[in-house]
């Protein structure tokens, strides 16, 4: 079976962060019987790669660039996924970025970012 990672959003919550990814997405690579595995800062490493051998890796949305709202979640998570992003490039690992995960990889690389109107959130 085929492996994919996926980037956790951050939720804070009483208790601390909580990474968490949306169950819509599991559902979906079920379905095409690819293993959906969710990646953080906390259990990200070159030995998982190695192991797993992912064919890509997702950046889903949630989650703010810290550029635009400047809280400590946002940072973490745009600094793990910079560097996810860096990894990727150096190993020839496809990414996909879906709305916030799209704006980290565009910010990366230096892209202009336009605030939308009529945005579903």
């Amino acid at each position: 079976m085929k492996n994919i990672f996926i980037s956790s959003k951050i939720i804070n919550s009483l208790s601390g962060n909580v990474f968490s990814v949306e169950q819509n997405w599991y559902n979906f690579f079920k379905k095409m019987d690819i293993n959906l595995i969710p990646i953080n800062s906390n259990n990200f490493s070159k030995k998982m790669v190695k192991n797993l051998k992912p064919i890509g890796i997702i950046f889903p949305g949630g989650n703010d660039l810290y550029k635009n709202k400047k809280i400590k979640i946002n940072l973490y998570r745009d600094k793990f996924e910079y560097r996810i992003i860096r990894f990727c490039l150096k190993n020839k690992i496809p990414l996909l970025g879906v709305c916030k995960g799209f704006q980290v990889i565009a910010n990366f690389f230096n892209g202009k970012i336009e605030k939308c109107t009529k945005h579903v959130g």
